[in-house]
């Protein structure tokens, strides 16, 4: 995994104190302590794998949708066939 989400604190809270900023872990180092640059390559990154995701979703929902129309008329030459018999 790429990165961890922040721990989730109970209650609501104290008056008066300052919150510490809950930051993401990515390749060992909080989000709080990254730099703009290293932000912006692990965005990148992140857009680049969810586009490769996208695209291998997409093969296999049109590998199922061959398989299922192959099936279909499979299934149907097969009623024909026992028709006839």
């Amino acid at each position: 995994r790429l990165f961890q989400p922040p721990k989730k604190k109970g209650g609501a809270g104290g008056k008066g104190g300052k919150k510490k900023a809950e930051g993401y872990v990515i390749d060992g180092v909080s989000t709080t302590e990254m730099t703009r640059e290293q932000l912006e390559v692990f965005a990148h990154r992140l857009r680049e794998e969810m586009e490769r995701e996208r695209e291998e979703r997409n093969f296999f929902q049109l590998e199922r949708d061959k398989i299922r129309t192959f099936w279909e008329i499979t299934r149907q030459q097969l009623e024909e066939c026992q028709a006839e018999l």
